[in-house]
């Protein structure tokens, strides 16, 4: 897909905490997925599927410290992994139906130039590299549910289950910010933090660990 003007999120936050986004001049995403089911018995399906992407902005250009104005080219879209892949295995039997969903995520960057950190220095003065990549990440779900016959009350059926998130407690972030000052350095465009204020330092939303969650439905 060739885009233009598409409308994409920077990275950056406005003064309320809000995601900033605005237009790409030019841009694409090229990509291709794959799907494959498989249901060797009545009560056994195996689904998997994955994508495979590249998503560019052509001619993301940058504002330096001294105003001018610096093009970086052809760079990858924010918060858009290459690389994605999703596997379930449904197990039905009767009235109990169990799933069991495992999906890995491929790195994303958190703004739209290329960069994968800026250079900033920490309380101590030292100079640090500062993430600005959600890493990718592989994570397991589990759901149970079982579903009872209620037409003797009145009711088509009543479903109760329990849905079991992130079982291997894997760390990851699934959200972030960032919107770094840009400036050259013997001729070299390079990433760093500002100078008076630290609002603009890279922000990470970590995921919970294993968690779950009851749920009841009742069918009319």
């Amino acid at each position: 897909m060739s885009y233009k003007d598409q409308f994409v999120l920077t990275g950056e936050l406005n003064h309320i905490g809000e995601p900033i986004a605005k237009n790409v001049g030019k841009s694409y995403r090229l990509g291709v997925e794959l799907e494959a089911a498989w249901k060797p018995i009545d009560w056994f399906r195996w689904d998997a599927n994955a994508t495979f992407s590249k998503n560019r902005a052509e001619n993301w250009e940058v504002t330096l410290m001294d105003g001018s104005v610096e093009s970086l080219g052809d760079t990858p879209l924010s918060f858009s992994p290459s690389v994605i892949f999703n596997n379930i295995f449904n197990f039905e039997y009767k009235g109990l139906t169990a799933s069991i969903q495992s999906q890995y995520i491929g790195e994303q960057y958190l703004t739209n130039t290329g960069f994968k950190s800026y250079q900033t220095l920490d309380d101590n003065g030292k100079p640090i590299d500062v993430s600005m990549i959600l890493d990718g990440h592989f994570t397991t779900n589990i759901d149970l549910s079982y579903t009872f016959s209620m037409k003797q009350l009145g009711v088509k059926d009543l479903t109760v289950g329990i849905s079991l998130y992130n079982i291997f407690s894997a760390k990851f972030d699934n959200n972030g910010w960032a919107a770094p000052a840009f400036t050259k350095e013997n001729g070299r465009l390079i990433a760093t933090g500002w100078d008076t204020s630290d609002q603009y330092e890279a922000g990470f939303a970590p995921s919970a660990p294993f968690n779950a969650m009851a749920h009841l439905s009742i069918n009319f």
